[in-house]
């Protein structure tokens, strides 16, 4: 059961950003390695009693809420003079390429 959790709790992770989540291991690991599995394996659901269903719909509304503030803040950064206007619009949204390998 508990590498159960275990791959349940890494593949989560993994789904939302496996870069971070392969240093935050290895940082952890290094100081911890009880702590770094017990927060892998700790579910959501262990903590709250509730299981959280269609997580990949929250991850994507989660980003696009990102995004729109982080187009607005760009926005006024432009208005304001302190950056230029990208030729692309969607060049505005910081971190761009993270929050697009959420939403896909």
């Amino acid at each position: 059961m508990p590498d159960e959790r275990f791959d349940h709790g890494w593949e989560t992770v993994n789904r939302i950003n496996a870069e971070g989540a392969r240093r935050q291991w290895d940082a952890l690991s290094a100081v911890s390695p009880d702590f770094a599995r017990w927060i892998v394996e700790s579910a959501y659901g262990d903590a709250t009693g509730h299981v959280p269903r269609d997580l990949d719909w929250y991850l994507a509304y989660a980003a696009l809420r990102q995004a729109l503030t982080s187009i607005r803040v760009s926005l006024r950064a432009v208005h304001f003079g302190e950056r230029e206007q990208p030729a692309d619009v969607n060049d505005l949204v910081a971190d761009r390429p993270h929050l697009e390998r959420i939403i896909t």
